[in-house]
């Protein structure tokens, strides 16, 4: 396996797709969501990126050991083109693409959230403490552990409050476009992971990932690393 990229969150593709399609605003297409029952009376764990973030976590816990031992894997919006498999999972449905050397990119797509996937997700689990089955991550055992690559350079759209603009562009590597007014600006660059954590992780101010691509991995002493990919929308 090489990659693993998509959708895992049924409960914020339905709100973007609500507020994209219909252009419902994000507070009253929440309110839709908890009614459907798509989402909890504290979504945080779904709109925060928290549900696909565990997830990506398990998925790790199966990752076999790289050459030199990294990983790539990150949770943030992205834009999908057109021509993209992702781009037509909309509504409550999730959507993964993988890739690996003998079967190249494979595509799946099924129903994330709602009544009948939770109670199915449910009754499974049941079943399986019925006969004491328990779910294995042997892996999670292992003496050798994977790194996370934080030399990663991702070309993003970035909006924030105005106040922070100055500060904001000497994270990033190179700016191929920004705007500001008085109040809010953004910036289309490459910046890295790292770095994007740096800024998300600023208290008291807003601010707004979308990615566009990755754009380079940095590369040490001029090695190319063998670096599995974990890329999730929220």
């Amino acid at each position: 396996m090489e990659s693993i990229e998509g959708i895992v969150n049924g409960s914020t593709n339905y709100i973007l797709t609500k507020t994209a399609n219909e252009n419902i605003s994000y507070e009253n297409v929440l309110i839709v969501a908890q009614q459907k029952g798509y989402a909890e009376s504290n979504p945080i764990l779904d709109t925060g990126g928290f549900d696909a973030k565990y997830k990506l976590l398990i998925l790790i816990a199966h990752a076999e050991k790289t050459n030199d031992g990294t990983i790539k894997a990150f949770v943030i919006p992205k834009f999908i083109h057109s021509s993209d498999n992702l781009y037509n999972v909309d509504d409550v449905f999730n959507g993964i693409k993988t890739k690996s050397f003998f079967s190249d990119v494979q595509f799946f797509s099924g129903k994330g959230a709602g009544a009948y996937p939770t109670a199915s997700a449910v009754l499974s689990d049941i079943s399986a403490l019925s006969y004491r089955y328990q779910y294995e991550y042997k892996k999670l055992n292992q003496t050798e552990t994977l790194k996370a690559e934080d030399n990663i350079i991702l070309k993003v759209f970035l909006r924030f409050e105005i106040s922070f603009a100055d500060e904001f562009k000497q994270h990033f590597e190179s700016i191929q476009e920004s705007y500001s007014n008085q109040d809010y600006g953004y910036i289309i660059g490459n910046i890295s992971l790292s770095n994007i954590r740096n800024i998300s992780d600023r208290k008291n101010t807003k601010t707004s990932f979308v990615l566009f691509e990755i754009a380079q991995s940095i590369l040490k002493n001029n090695l190319t690393p063998e670096i599995q990919e974990y890329e999730f929308s929220n």
